[in-house]
């Protein structure tokens, strides 16, 4: 039977997350339940957590538990407001060489202003919003993830 189940919410610092993990990966255990895998933003906290002391990384996408690997996902929704965010401020560059193409933001604002008018939208769920975002209402994952 596959299960997927939040155990826990924990609002601490990296050196303390780290045993309150792994004594719930001892504790599901115990109950015979082994987890394949957590879930969480990528807020400073996990990230310092993750990288410094559980050595994850691109390359190693997991922690050990004992001998057992436990992977490491973080949540897609904060994935994409981070992406959003980060689109809106820097230039992203895809392919190399003469594929090489940079996507702005403008395009995104671009295709939002012509979409906007038409009787049959492609993203009918868009709104200004979206794009005129006032301060603050970057961290919202909302409005990312239309």
């Amino acid at each position: 039977m596959k299960l997927k189940q939040p155990l826990a919410y924990f609002f601490v610092k990296p050196t303390i997350l780290r045993s309150l993990l792994h004594e719930c990966l001892a504790k599901l255990e115990e109950i015979h339940l082994f987890p394949k895998a957590i879930v969480c933003d990528q807020g400073p906290t996990n990230r310092c957590y993750l990288e410094t002391l559980e050595k994850v990384s691109v390359s190693q996408p997991f922690l050990f538990h004992g001998s057992k690997k436990v992977y490491v996902i973080y949540d897609p929704p904060h994935l994409l407001k981070n992406i959003r965010n980060n689109l809106k401020k820097h230039d992203f560059v895809w392919g190399s060489g003469e594929n090489r193409q940079n996507v702005y933001w403008k395009h995104v604002s671009e295709f939002y202003a012509f979409d906007k008018n038409q009787p049959i939208r492609m993203a009918p769920r868009t709104r200004d919003k979206h794009l005129d975002m006032p301060p603050f209402s970057s961290m919202p994952v909302n409005l990312a993830i239309i």
